[in-house]
Formats: structure tokens, C-alpha cells, sequence
């Protein structure tokens, strides 16, 4: 609100007349509940086991309790297992930022295996108390590596003088180095060749 000197000065009645303020109506108090989005989504498969699955809210979020989501506290409110609900637990650290939770599995997850990730009840809510009060939970598979391997060989007709060159491809990254068996077979050639 910003007001000025009227062509009155600075003495007299000073009061406001015909006041008028204008603005948004308010509708009242905050009812929806946070909504909890998960990567992998639901069913999703063919993911990388090197995958660190999170869980995005839509608003800010806290603990039921009114305390913040820290990185110490986050392990208590979310789980990895094996399967399903009721499958083994699979040990991670869950890292809070930006209201999103991240697992972190402290080991590769296995290839070929189906993982589920839940967001616990009664464990988040919302700064007007909005908590979530069922499991979030999505379930997604790993997926196998596959490498392909090609060879490109040049012929030559003296040993040592033949060149072959094997390249191998991965749908997966591939972290530091990696070992790879070859073996030699054909006619008149041999693995001193």
C-alpha cells in the first residue's frame, strides 16, 4: 500500500476515507496430499543394475514428526527388496535433495532381477500436515549385458605379420578395465602364431 501527500499538507484529519483494498481470494487451507513420482516407473524394464532409483515429490515434504528429511534420517522412510513387498532387503544409502530421494544400492543390483522401491506410510507429509498415508511403491527389472564382438583382420603370409583387430561393444557403461578371453582356432594357425 503506498499513499501521498494531499493537496490538504501534512495537518489536519488525518483518516482515510473511501478505502478500498483489492486482492485474491484465499480459498481456504492446503488438503491435497504430496504426490510421490517414481524413476523407474511402475513396470519398467530393461534398466541398467547400475540404476540409483528416486522418488520426486511435487511440493516440499517433511517428516510426519514436523522434523526435516536429512540425508541421516531418509534411510528409515523408504526400502529396496528383492521382488515385491515382502522380498529381501537389498542394502542401499537414500540421499535427500531438492525433495527427491535417491537410493543408492551399495552394490552392482544383479542382472535379470525384479526390484521393488517404497515410499513408507505415515512417514512424509507436507507443511500443512498433509501426510501420505498409503505405501508408494513401483517395481522395475534389470536388464542383462550384452557385448558384441567384431573382427577386422588384415592377412599376411609370415607369422607376426598378420593383424587382427577385436572390438567389443556393450549396451551397458563399462567401468575401468574389463577382460575379455580369446581364443585361437582355425587350420595351420596356432595361438604362438
Amino acid at each position: 500500500v503506498e499513499f501521498q501527500q494531499g493537496s490538504g499538507g501534512t495537518v489536519g484529519n488525518n483518516r482515510f476515507d473511501n478505502f478500498t483494498v483489492e486482492g485474491t481470494v484465499f480459498s481456504g487451507v492446503d488438503t491435497t496430499i504430496p504426490t510421490a513420482s517414481f524413476s523407474p516407473v511402475n513396470s519398467a524394464t530393461s534398466i541398467f543394475s547400475t540404476i540409483q532409483p528416486f522418488i520426486a515429490f511435487n511440493e516440499n515434504v517433511r517428516l510426519v514428526n514436523d522434523d526435516a528429511i536429512t540425508n541421516t534420517n531418509v534411510d528409515a522412510i523408504v526400502e529396496l527388496r528383492l521382488n515385491n513387498a515382502t522380498g529381501a532387503l537389498v542394502p542401499f544409502d537414500a540421499v535427500f535433495s531438492l525433495n527427491k530421494i535417491t537410493i543408492v544400492p551399495t552394490a552392482t543390483l544383479a542382472n535379470n532381477q525384479l526390484y521393488y522401491v517404497g515410499l513408507l506410510a505415515n512417514t512424509v507429509e507436507d507443511a500443512s500436515n498433509n501426510a501420505i498415508t498409503t505405501t508408494q511403491s513401483a517395481s522395475f527389472t534389470t536388464t542383462t549385458p550384452t557385448v558384441n564382438l567384431s573382427v577386422n583382420n588384415s592377412v599376411g603370409k609370415e607369422a607376426g605379420s598378420t593383424v587382427i583387430t577385436v572390438t567389443a561393444t556393450t549396451n551397458f557403461a563399462v567401468n575401468g578395465d574389463q577382460t575379455i578371453d580369446l581364443g585361437v582356432a582355425g587350420t595351420n594357425i596356432t595361438v604362438g602364431d
